[in-house]
């Protein structure tokens, strides 16, 4: 019976792929808790240990910080940081420094999740204001979000159960051994995405 789960797993990611099946749309959460259903009901683990196994530490810090992101975009706080930074962005380099430097650092201090979340729309308005490539600025932003997400134990849910379980200062051990290999990384995305990118913008004068 070992099987059921390597089996499972597969279902998993190749839903996740698919997403469609004939008229049907497949969200991956629905695919997650069919999976982990027919895990309990195989045997495969009961249904205490499925209980416990739940990190609350890790939904409690994910809600509060979704929370914290939503009030930032409801606020207009997102629309008037947009807005203003418009102001300082002269051409295509200062935009990809500040989108990477800004995504990175963001995501190393409030969650991977939440910054993505914030900074999709935020992205966008950038896109269509300075009239470049949505799909490939995305792209930048939310690879800049994963790396700078590697530097910090609160940088994304895996790094906060790594955490969970070390009893040194997670802050001081995630600077010791990854903030230069994440810095390397956001140089070598910088370099990539310079050259990916027309070297004009549209700069429209930006009024607060």
């Amino acid at each position: 019976m070992h099987y059921i789960p390597a089996f499972l797993i597969i279902c998993v990611f190749a839903l996740s792929l698919v997403k469609k099946i004939g008229k049907f749309t497949i969200h991956i959460w629905q695919i997650a808790i069919i999976a982990a259903f027919l895990c309990i009901i195989t045997n495969q683990i009961s249904l205490k240990v499925a209980f416990y196994s739940i990190n609350f530490d890790v939904i409690f810090f994910l809600f509060g910080m979704f929370c914290i992101g939503v009030s930032i975009e409801k606020s207009g706080l997102a629309k008037f940081f947009t807005n203003y930074t418009l102001k300082y962005i002269k051409n295509i380099d200062s935009l990809l420094l500040f989108v990477i430097l800004f995504c990175a650092v963001s995501s190393a201090f409030l969650m991977n999740d939440t910054i993505a979340a914030i900074v999709a729309p935020i992205i966008l308005t950038f896109a269509k204001t300075l009239r470049v490539n949505v799909k490939k600025l995305l792209l930048v932003s939310m690879l800049a979000i994963t790396i700078g997400a590697c530097a910090s134990p609160i940088g994304s849910p895996q790094n906060i159960l790594i955490v969970s379980h070390m009893s040194a200062n997670p802050f001081l051990l995630y600077s010791k051994y990854l903030v230069l290999p994440t810095i390397l990384n956001l140089v070598l995305l910088f370099l990539y995405a310079k050259f990916s990118f027309e070297q004009k913008l549209y700069i429209p004068k930006i009024k607060l």
